[in-house]
């Protein structure tokens, strides 16, 4: 059988997770740590993965996973392909709430 690498990578930090807030399904832009943290990203991917070309990458379609995505494989060349079943989970009224 195939053997498959899978990297997974998070979002950079946000103004909402700065703020401990519950983000749920909403959005809030990256902080300019959380765009530090997806450049630093990027650099990792490219010292595992070069200039492979059999490798793909998905991304949820929320702001903040775009915003990372697109920072991380930029000097990669990878284009990554929206997918909504890696949207983050619904939190409900909790969404946009700190938990005080």
């Amino acid at each position: 059988m195939p053997q498959h690498e899978l990297f997974v990578l998070r979002h950079g930090q946000t103004e909402w997770n700065r703020a401990g807030r519950h983000q749920g399904q909403l959005d809030s832009p990256l902080t300019e740590e959380g765009r530090r943290q997806a450049l630093r990203q990027g650099g990792i991917l490219q010292d595992l993965i070069g200039k492979r070309r059999d490798v793909s990458a998905f991304v949820s379609p929320l702001g903040r996973a775009v915003q990372t995505a697109e920072l991380a494989l930029k000097d990669i060349g990878l284009e990554p392909s929206v997918d909504e079943r890696l949207k983050e989970v619904h939190f409900g009224q909790w969404q946009g709430l700190t938990s005080d």
